[in-house]
């Protein structure tokens, strides 16, 4: 079934699948009918890809987060945007992100280039499942340690 409940929360829940990809959440309501009714929005508005935002560029989403990470991490994520300001997400890959990992360890050991880019990956993620900002995150393998 599209909607249900689950467990003792009085509210409604979606799920579904489109393109090998699963979406699901709640609904914010306890009336089956406009559970239903916002299942069909949600599930319309992710099949006609308005849930891409096309234009968003690295620096929004930056923005957008910057105040829940730590002054450490934000550290980082200033230093990305040195390189990836003004790049549209869809245009960030992997083996750009590769490269720029292996820029970062000319001056820093692996085990480092790894925990900072552990920040640009989450922030990535987010942009792909808390926004829906980008439909796939980009993949890159860490950084060798020197242990």
């Amino acid at each position: 079934m599209a909607i249900y409940k689950n467990g003792k929360n009085k509210n409604y829940y979606y799920s579904f699948q489109y393109k090998k990809k699963r979406f699901q959440g709640s609904t914010g309501t306890g009336d089956k009918d406009r559970a239903f009714e916002i299942y069909l929005e949600k599930k319309n508005e992710i099949t006609n890809h308005r849930f891409r935002y096309i234009d968003k560029t690295y620096e929004e989403l930056v923005d957008h987060y910057y105040n829940s990470y730590s002054k450490n991490d934000q550290r980082v994520l200033d230093w990305s945007l040195g390189f990836l300001k003004n790049r549209k997400l869809e245009e960030i890959s992997g083996p750009e992100l590769k490269q720029l990992q292996e820029f970062r360890a000319l001056r820093v050991k692996g085990s480092t280039v790894n925990r900072q880019f552990v920040i640009i990956r989450s922030i990535l993620n987010k942009a792909v499942i808390d926004l829906g900002w980008l439909s796939q995150a980009p993949r890159f393998k860490k950084e060798k340690d020197d242990a």
